[in-house]
């Protein structure tokens, strides 16, 4: 049986924008899928780039098209040009594999790519299951017109080496933001108690001015982030406002689960987000953090806490720091599609 991983090639960033698809990969390794890179960035120019492409498309082609029974396991968005998605697709078109997509982002929905929604529709319908991020993103995918399997990952995996268990004698008041500043204007003009400090990790605007709650710290990479993230929470939100979810990123969030929740969970910290978000639904459940509906609730939400109310967001915090940094998100979606492929209909 094969079992076979494959991406194009990922370059190599001084941010943690790539982390989760090299996650998969690894985690695909872990469970008995070997990784068929394509490597889109070899060579000086244009030209040889893609003959590059086109040549680890083909052997992708003839060795999935070879095999008998197995699963292929690929990641969306395609980092590639036109030309090569069509490519890369159309070796998809004949297996007997089981054909896997695990879905990072709706492109269609963030605005990127100028790509369509039934665009997205349509390719995802060329796969049997489709791994999306939370029940929410089923549901939105559904009612889009996903006819293929979908499966919920709940929340991304996190490998990084153990970073210990949070433990501090009172409730902390410090809140860490890490992710795409340049994106997330509500920093500009966020207005909180005495009482709240904000630290701010990752790239920002060559003239973006945070507002003076706001100690921005740079960028760091991704391994070496989840160090600094002690004794706080972690705070996600995007969009223009701190009074709510507003324009199409911070509309986005109520049906993602965006790969800083993973970041803060797997450093051991607590996550602060949304009330109508995917991910404070998540944090509802699980009792991993608090949620609120705009960002002036901060200082109320923490101050109501009491020691009981700490030490079980603590401890599931400490649960949820193993999953994720051990890779079982992904590790039992994959290993549930292993277990149900006998039963599969060609």
């Amino acid at each position: 049986m094969e079992l076979i991983s494959t991406d194009f090639s990922i370059p190599v960033a001084n941010h943690a924008g790539f982390k989760a698809r090299i996650d998969a990969i690894q985690i695909a390794e872990d469970v008995g899928f070997k990784h068929v890179v394509i490597n889109g960035t070899a060579g000086n120019n244009r030209v040889t780039r893609l003959a590059h492409s086109y040549l680890g498309i083909f052997h992708l082609k003839r060795k999935i098209q070879d095999a008998d029974e197995g699963i292929v396991f690929a990641q969306y968005p395609f980092d590639a040009n036109y030309f090569n998605r069509r490519f890369f697709l159309h070796a998809f078109a004949r297996t007997k594999l089981l054909k896997v997509l695990l879905v990072h982002d709706l492109n269609s929905i963030r605005g990127l790519n100028k790509i369509k929604e039934q665009s997205e529709v349509d390719i995802f319908n060329q796969f049997d299951v489709v791994i999306a991020h939370t029940p929410e993103m089923v549901e939105f995918l559904r009612d889009a017109g996903v006819s293929a399997k979908l499966m919920t990952l709940k929340i991304f995996d996190y490998l990084i080496a153990n970073q210990g268990q949070m433990e501090a004698d009172e409730v902390p008041k410090k809140i860490f933001f890490a992710g795409n500043l340049k994106k997330s204007h509500f920093l500009d003009d966020l207005s909180m108690s005495q009482g709240i400090k904000l630290i701010a990790y990752g790239p920002a605007g060559p003239n973006q001015a945070f507002s003076e709650n706001v100690d921005y710290q740079g960028v760091l990479p991704p391994d070496r982030i989840p160090s600094k993230l002690k004794k706080g929470w972690g705070l996600v939100w995007d969009g223009d406002s701190s009074q709510g979810l507003d324009n199409r990123l911070g509309n986005y969030l109520r049906i993602i689960s965006p790969h800083k929740a993973s970041l803060y969970l797997a450093s051991g910290i607590p996550v602060i987000a949304p009330t109508n978000s995917a991910v404070g639904h998540f944090i509802q459940q699980n009792k991993v953090g608090i949620t609120i509906n705009n960002l002036s609730e901060l200082d109320k939400k923490i101050s109501k806490l009491n020691s009981e109310d700490w030490k079980l967001i603590e401890y599931n915090v400490g649960k949820w720091q193993s999953r994720l940094t051990e890779g079982l998100q992904l590790k039992s979606v994959l290993r549930d599609i292993l277990e149900d492929l006998p039963n599969r209909q060609i």
